[in-house]
C-alpha cells in the first residue's frame, strides 16, 4: 500500500474524529468535515496512482526474464502460506449481496498472480472508498446545521454504513498486501545473490 494513499487516509480520519467530537462538545466545527473529506478526496486520488503503478510493474514482471530459483522458492513458500485474505463485495460483515457465502479464496502461485490480485483488489477497494467520500459529501450539509451525530446514529444517511464497511476492506487489503509482499522478501533472500547481477555492473 502506498504511503501517499494511507497517510492521507488517515489525516481524514483524525479530522472525522476531532468533527465528530466537536460536534458531541455542543460546538460543531464543519471546517473539520470538509477537511475530512478533502483528505479523503485525496487519498481515493492516491489510489488511482496506485493502480497505474502495479500495472506497470505486471507489464515490467510479464516482459522480464524470470529468475527460476527465485520462481521456484517463491512458489513453494506461497503453497505453505496459509491463504491470503481478499477483499469481495459479498459474504462478508459490510456485504452489498446478502446471504451469499463468501467465494473460496484461489491460491497465489507466482509473482505476477500477486500483482495482479493486488490491482483486482485495489479496484474493489477504489469502488468502496467512492461510495464512502459520496455519502460523507452529502452529509456536509447536515454537519453544517450540526446534527451530524444523531443521524448517523439514525442511519438516515448511508456514511454510517459506508465508512465502517471501507475501514474493514483497507486494513484487509493492507494485511493482504504486508502478507504477499513479504513472502516475496522471504523468497528474494533464500535465492540472493542470484537475480542481483545488475549490481555489480553498477559503478
Amino acid at each position: 500500500m502506498s504511503l501517499g494513499v494511507i497517510a492521507t487516509y488517515y489525516k481524514g480520519n483524525s479530522y472525522l474524529e476531532a468533527a465528530i467530537l466537536a460536534e458531541l462538545n455542543g460546538s460543531p466545527n464543519p471546517e473539520l468535515f470538509r477537511a475530512a473529506l478533502g483528505s479523503y478526496e485525496s487519498s481515493a486520488d492516491q489510489m488511482v496512482i496506485l493502480e497505474q503503478k502495479l500495472a506497470e510493474l505486471i507489464e515490467i514482471d510479464r516482459s522480464g526474464k524470470k529468475i527460476k530459483v527465485y520462481e521456484d522458492a517463491l512458489g513453494k513458500i506461497l503453497r505453505e502460506t496459509p491463504a491470503f485474505e481478499r477483499l469481495s463485495m459479498q459474504g462478508v460483515r459490510y456485504s452489498n449481496v446478502g446471504g451469499v457465502k463468501r467465494p473460496e479464496a484461489i491460491p497465489l502461485r507466482n509473482l505476477t498472480e500477486i500483482l495482479v490480485a493486488q490491482r483486482d483488489d485495489l479496484k474493489i477497494l477504489r469502488g468502496a472508498f467512492r461510495e464512502a467520500i459520496e455519502s460523507l459529501r452529502e452529509a456536509i450539509p447536515i454537519a453544517e446545521k450540526g446534527q451530524f451525530v444523531p443521524v448517523m446514529l439514525s442511519g438516515r444517511n448511508a456514511f454510517g454504513d459506508k465508512m465502517p464497511k471501507f475501514t474493514d476492506m483497507i486494513s484487509a487489503y493492507e494485511r493482504f498486501n504486508i502478507r504477499s509482499c513479504m513472502a516475496t522478501i522471504d523468497a528474494t533472500m533464500q535465492v540472493y545473490p542470484a537475480g542481483f547481477e545488475w549490481l555489480r555492473r553498477r559503478p
